[in-house]
């Protein structure tokens, strides 16, 4: 029995993950009675449903444990890019495109983080220069 493929495009995928998260599937029953049956993504986060053919038992798996969405955005931000920039490349590499929500949320989420460790820091500095007086 060929295991039955479909073509959903390119992902990003943590391949120690999946193949780890496909290896506790194999423990229910055979690789070979594994049937996709949908994705669900956001922005650059899949959640592969799969089912077996013989019970119908249902396992979903996450593409990637760390959130890519979030480390996307901070990579086009460091490089002084923005959602058009990020979208652009993505299309060019066979990518689902980052919704307007999902880029500015983590645009947002980044902004906060970097905005609480710039206080920090300066915080951090007042305190050096005030042990120097």
């Amino acid at each position: 029995m060929e295991p039955e493929v479909q073509d959903i495009s390119h992902r990003i995928i943590d391949v120690n993950h999946f193949v780890t998260e496909l290896i506790k599937f194999s423990e229910h029953k055979s690789l070979a009675t594994l049937k996709f049956e949908c994705e669900h993504y956001v922005g650059l986060q899949s959640e592969f449903t799969y089912v077996c053919s013989l019970c119908g038992y249902k396992n979903k798996i996450k593409s990637s444990l760390a959130d890519v969405n979030k480390a996307a955005v901070a990579g086009v931000m460091a490089a002084g890019c923005g959602q058009v920039q990020l979208n652009q490349f993505l299309s060019e590499v066979g990518l689902p495109n980052m919704s307007d929500f999902t880029y500015n949320k983590m645009h947002n989420d980044i902004c906060d983080d970097w905005e609480e460790a710039a206080c920090d820091e300066m915080k951090k500095a007042g305190d050096r220069e005030k042990k120097l007086q």
